[in-house]
């Protein structure tokens, strides 16, 4: 039983429970991320968060499941890591008071959505 939950904690931590897919190598983190920093966010589907930081810099935030609601939420909250000041891939997403834990967190590019719409920034709730 014990080698079983080694061998699964070590898949775990190579493939991040993304269906045997490896983890992006270059996992980034949000600094002192709130309200008060994220300038827009966009949810494509409900495992997918792309997020603004102030800095204007894109975030891609894959989730470990199904997160539901949050391609419909209209305001989304942040749970970093312990503590931590950087939402990194630790953290978790809230949306209507459900948590949603984050597999993985990559710098990336605008959503096409985003991009193509020219959209006003929306909300994110109180930490």
């Amino acid at each position: 039983m014990s080698r079983f939950v080694v061998l699964l904690g070590g898949c775990l931590a190579l493939f991040g429970c993304a269906g045997g897919t490896p983890l992006p190598e270059n996992q980034a983190s949000i600094p002192f991320l709130s309200r008060a920093t994220v300038r827009d966010w966009e949810a494509p589907d409900d495992k997918t968060l792309y997020i603004q930081h102030t800095d204007r810099t894109w975030y891609r935030a894959d989730l470990f499941g199904p997160c539901m609601g949050l391609p419909y939420a209209s305001a989304i909250g942040f749970v970093n890591e312990r503590s931590r000041s950087a939402f990194n891939r630790f953290g978790e997403i809230i949306v209507d008071g459900n948590r949603c834990k984050v597999n993985s967190l990559v710098e990336t590019q605008p959503p096409p959505e985003v991009a193509a719409a020219g959209r006003k920034a929306r909300g994110v709730t109180k930490d």
